[in-house]
């Protein structure tokens, strides 16, 4: 059986990867609407997670809100500059980091609608 916290990394891959063109991917911290596509993506794939998984819409309201705030606030910018020698995989390495981490909040913050 997949708990809840993998259907979450599962969906954070899908909308980061086969579901994130390049032409967002590329450009989404320069452009606001690419971004807001991009953050909307995130957020449709976690509703049948929280329509799944949480007691009340208060509940799911907070659970996609987090999802979608804390994607959008981390893929905004880049938030360290490359390593010498990691390039662009340092970057990412970082960004996955940070998506693990505000996913693993999801849960504890959504229970403030209980």
């Amino acid at each position: 059986m997949i708990t809840p916290s993998l259907w979450l990394i599962t969906a954070h891959l899908i909308g980061d990867f086969p579901l994130q063109p390049d032409w967002i991917a590329k450009y989404k911290t320069e452009n606001k609407i690419r971004l807001s596509i991009h953050v909307l993506i995130h957020a449709f794939l976690v509703i049948p997670i929280a329509w799944r998984t949480l007691p009340n819409a208060t509940s799911m309201a907070i659970f996609i809100s987090w999802i979608a705030l804390s994607h959008g606030f981390i893929d905004h910018r880049r938030w360290v500059e490359p390593k010498e020698g990691w390039g662009e995989t340092w970057v990412w390495l970082n960004d996955q980091i940070f998506h693990l981490a505000a996913l693993s909040l999801a849960y504890p913050i959504a229970s403030l609608g209980t």
